[in-house]
């Protein structure tokens, strides 16, 4: 039942948390380097174009770095399903075979501007910006596991897999540096929203106005959401301390947006709790950079 359990949720994060995760980094990505392209390459261009690339590192990271925080019980397997659909697609994908020329470039190479969703003929490019980029995920997913079972590492019980409650997830420098990286990136963000608050943008949290309608569009944007708040309550009850608090921070920013689309007059307040809240997230990120827990200075030490 363990086991089980451990699939469907290297599933959910193949299928779920790498996409997001992908957007994330190229929104990253693009900010840093987004200076060395031309004028005309919007944020949007620049994670169509190197949509698959990202994917794959961003699937390998987040399997390496579950694997090591959580289990890794069964996550080298996770392409198997993920392949078998993307297969069944294909042949039945205008009664082609599997080989055919026209199949490389429609699910590949195909040039697809996420941009363009609402174009009517956008529905052709929805295999290789879905339905492609989640069975790579999947794959990478897959790869960044065997990394994992390869490179040496070090485990808290050999041939035991960390328990999830209690788990501390900024463990090093690196991740403590990244973390605090990565949310002082998506301050500035949040305090222009709040401070321009005309300018805010508000829509699905996933745009599948082309391919979905309705209450099935509708019911597609709820599970999502009710996935997001399952894995903030995982994340918040699965760490302490300090960690607490900067996924707290982090949650508040993830989870409360959404309620803008129901409740517009709410924008201001909304704003404000989630600015405060990566506020507060990245103030602890630097103590825990800085001033490490002496949960983890114990823990190296008996490493050592």
């Amino acid at each position: 039942m363990k086991l089980i359990a451990a699939y469907i949720f290297h599933c959910c994060m193949a299928a779920l948390a790498v996409p997001w995760l992908t957007m994330f980094s190229s929104a990253i990505v693009y900010s840093l380097v987004g200076h060395f392209f031309s004028a005309d390459t919007s944020p949007q261009m620049f994670y169509s174009d190197h949509l698959l690339f990202v994917v794959v590192v961003a699937g390998m990271c987040l399997a390496y770095i579950v694997c090591d925080t959580f289990t890794n019980r069964g996550a080298i397997w996770i392409w198997v399903p993920f392949t078998v659909i993307f297969l069944l697609r294909i042949l039945t994908w205008k009664e082609s075979v599997v080989l055919h020329s026209e199949v490389l470039s429609h699910f590949f190479t195909k040039d697809c501007q996420i941009g363009n969703w609402r174009d009517a003929d956008f529905s052709s490019c929805a295999d290789k910006l879905f339905l492609t980029q989640v069975f790579v995920a999947a794959v990478a997913y897959s790869i960044g596991a065997l990394v994992y079972e390869v490179v040496p590492h070090r485990a808290s019980t050999p041939g035991k897999s960390a328990p999830i409650h209690g788990t501390r997830l900024l463990t090093t420098r690196g991740r403590t540096a990244f973390a605090v990286g990565a949310t002082a990136l998506v301050l500035p963000n949040a305090l222009q929203r709040t401070l321009h608050l005309g300018h805010a943008k508000s829509g699905w949290l996933l745009p599948l106005d082309h391919l979905l309608h309705g209450w099935l569009l509708i019911a597609a944007n709820v599970a999502f959401y009710g996935y997001l708040c399952w894995l903030g309550f995982c994340f918040i009850r699965g760490t302490e301390g300090r960690e607490r608090v900067f996924m707290a921070g982090w949650a508040a920013s993830i989870l409360l947006p959404p309620i803008k689309l129901l409740r517009p007059g709410w924008a201001l307040e909304i704003n404000v709790i989630d600015a405060f809240g990566l506020a507060v997230a990245l103030l602890t990120a630097l103590s825990l950079l800085l001033h490490p827990s002496d949960v983890a200075d114990s823990t190296d030490k008996s490493a050592a």
